[in-house]
């Protein structure tokens, strides 16, 4: 399993435990220890090993009425670990929920009630859609929507309203895009694929298109209190444009916004308070001391409140957040050491490569050697 696999699976898991906390009032903090310091495919089958053995998770989950939360439930009805269990695994955990009358809603192409085949999976549109997605076509799917305007696009491409999941995006028509509508129809901007996807062709959400943006650097939200706003009106030719009049009612407030902008970037403001006080108020790279333009960095991407720990976070300025956030900026875990992608040409920031990372004040909130490892590898250089 390659690293990304390993990190896509672990978000997985993450995003399930924020899920049974929220739902079934349950915390597993020992099932997540298991995944966080070991491989997450391993922590569940070692709940299956047993198979009259029952964790204590499944127990509590089934007196809630939430045994969909189950890992049991979620290998055989998620497509993400179909390649990961063998037909013996499946079938303990089939036989499991069917003891306390359970069927576990499992995908069309287990008709016949057999498990899905090394075929089935390498042809389940899941497999190959999210790992295919780039951020250049995520970029012109965001052009056509503000071109077409957001109740157009979602209704040529067949897409409801987002959910409360959004992509942020700075230098579009709107303040916030639907995002699972975005990334169904930038395949058709991917070479080799060129069709959008429906809705149905790929999971969506913040367990499977929130992660893949945020891989990809985009700024995410969960807020289903909110909606997109227009930011600025559809481009029009120059010289129509100055035949339109000036309206200061339809102006946005522009230091409202920029602060808003700035509130959301910070992410939870309890993990902001807890990196500024690890980092005595100094950016942890440049040891720059502005609280306005020190930012909360995630290590492994803002999944819910339980990546929100100080040990995954780096106090950052802005501008290093956001290299650190698109990838071309990384921590050696060895050496704790600044790491400056080749591409990047200017010497203010290649100055940086090689410099040590500022130590926190104290070890129990130093950085992640591990969640510093993972980023690494997804930076590919």
């Amino acid at each position: 399993m390659d690293a990304n696999t390993e990190r896509q699976l672990r978000n997985r898991l993450l995003a399930l435990a924020d899920q049974t906390h929220k739902e079934a009032s349950y915390n597993p903090t020992a099932f997540k220890r298991m995944f966080t310091e070991g491989n997450p495919v391993a922590a569940i089958k070692a709940l299956l090993a047993n198979e009259n053995h029952v964790a204590s998770g499944f127990t509590k989950l089934f007196l809630k009425g939430k045994l969909d939360l189950t890992v049991e439930a979620q290998i055989l009805s998620d497509a993400l670990w179909w390649p990961h269990f063998t037909d013996e695994d499946r079938a303990v955990a089939r036989r499991r929920l069917k003891k306390v009358n359970y069927t576990a809603n499992e995908p069309a192409i287990a008709e016949g009630r057999r498990p899905p085949t090394d075929a089935d999976v390498a042809a389940a549109p899941q497999r190959a859609s999210l790992q295919a997605l780039t951020r250049d076509a995520v970029i012109q799917a965001i052009r056509e929507f503000d071109d077409l305007g957001r109740e157009v696009f979602l209704e040529t491409y067949g897409y409801g309203e987002a959910d409360g999941y959004w992509l942020l995006y700075d230098q579009g028509r709107y303040d916030r895009y639907d995002s699972e509508a975005i990334v169904g129809v930038a395949f058709k901007y991917i070479a080799g694929i060129e069709r959008s996807l429906r809705a149905n062709e790929f999971l969506g959400g913040r367990t499977t298109v929130l992660p893949a943006l945020q891989r990809l650097g985009f700024d995410v939200e969960v807020d289903p209190n909110v909606a997109p706003r227009v930011r600025r009106p559809a481009l029009l030719d120059p010289e129509a444009a100055e035949e339109q009049p000036f309206d200061p009612t339809n102006q946005e407030d522009a230091r409202e916004k920029v602060l808003r902008e700035i509130r959301a970037r910070r992410g939870q403001q309890k993990f902001r308070e807890a990196l500024v006080e690890a980092y005595a108020g100094r950016c942890a790279i440049t040891d720059c001391s502005v609280l306005d333009v020190l930012e909360a960095a995630h290590i492994t991407p803002y999944l819910g409140p339980e990546t929100n720990h100080v040990t995954n976070g780096l106090l950052l300025r802005a501008d290093l957040h956001t290299l650190f956030d698109t990838l071309l900026l990384a921590v050696d875990p060895d050496t704790m050491k600044v790491l400056v992608a080749p591409t990047i040409e200017d010497p203010a920031y290649r100055d940086l490569h090689g410099k040590p990372l500022r130590a926190t004040l104290t070890k129990a909130t130093a950085p992640s050697e591990r969640a510093l490892k993972q980023h690494r590898a997804e930076c590919r250089w």
